[in-house]
């Protein structure tokens, strides 16, 4: 089957290659149907505090952003014979405080978006300024300090509260955190758990989709965000799924999709869904 790729970034957001032409022709060049331009939301109109200065160095800017939709659309009536380009952006969530002023800044272009993407990239909480597990130094340090299992509580309860909002569509890279362990996969206390299946819970309830994002082993990860035994769970309860490379360069659009899908039929996953106009359609596994 013809597949999709909903969670790609380009050099407007400071930390990614190529432009978003370079990412609809990579996958064109790999028969893909659809392609998501999802770059990371303005971080420059969050407050001047520290738990916002990391994104604010790895996202677009405020400025940016009309030429960013702008092109997107140019590019989606260019391509329209070749592939369906859909419009989105991922919001790097850190508290429903901050999600206001980040929708506030998106209204005007609400209604351009095929779907918002939502994803936790910073752990904070009172009294520890926020820092990055992507960041090896911030995630090694932190970890001698404060233990594995309250830095995985914390992330999980910042997105237990990101997923109670209805401005997101898409879960993205479900446990992005495990990064700081890599190679190996974080070990999850019973009380961490239970806050894996609250989330879930709401996830059920919201109607949500969970992305399935193939770049945790380009980052040195033995495997995709989330995790098999939290995919099997996610399948298991019928919660909606879709494609997601996070791709940071051109060439890493779609990567090992089909991989993912040879092994997920073994557990059951019959279908996936696709996303236009805020609105989430299934489409079944051939």
């Amino acid at each position: 089957m013809k597949l999709w790729d909903y969670h790609t970034h380009n050099l407007l957001c400071n930390h990614a290659y190529g432009s978003i032409l370079d990412y609809v022709k990579s996958a064109i060049n790999k028969n893909l149907i659809e392609i998501g331009i999802s770059d990371h939301a303005p971080g420059d109109i969050l407050p001047v505090l520290p738990q916002f200065e990391n994104y604010k160095h790895f996202s677009m800017s405020i400025e940016d952003f009309p030429e960013y939709i702008r092109e997107i659309f140019f590019l989606k009536d260019q391509f329209k014979s070749q592939i369906e380009i859909r419009c989105s952006t991922e919001i790097s969530f850190s508290s429903s405080e901050a999600l206001k002023i980040q929708k506030k800044a998106l209204e005007p272009y609400l209604e351009k978006f095929d779907y918002i993407i939502g994803g936790i990239h910073t752990i904070q909480w009172d009294g520890v300024d926020a820092w990055s597990f992507n960041i090896p130094h911030q995630s090694q340090s932190n970890l001698e300090m404060h233990g594995a299992n309250k830095i995985n509580l914390e992330y999980y309860k910042t997105l237990k509260e990101m997923v109670k909002s209805d401005f997101i569509d898409i879960v993205a890279h479900f446990d992005n955190f495990k990064y700081m362990y890599a190679p190996d996969e974080p070990i999850y206390t019973e009380e961490v758990w239970q806050i894996v299946y609250d989330v879930m819970d709401i996830i059920e309830k919201t109607g949500k989709v969970v992305e399935i994002n193939t770049s945790g082993i380009l980052k040195g990860l033995a495997n995709h965000f989330p995790s098999d035994e939290i995919v099997k769970e996610l399948i298991q309860r019928k919660i909606p799924l879709t494609l997601s490379s996070d791709a940071h360069k051109p060439e890493n659009v779609g990567f090992m999709f089909e991989d993912f899908i040879i092994k997920a039929k073994k557990w059951n996953l019959t279908e996936l869904y696709q996303f236009k106009k805020r609105e989430k359609h299934l489409v079944k596994i051939i």
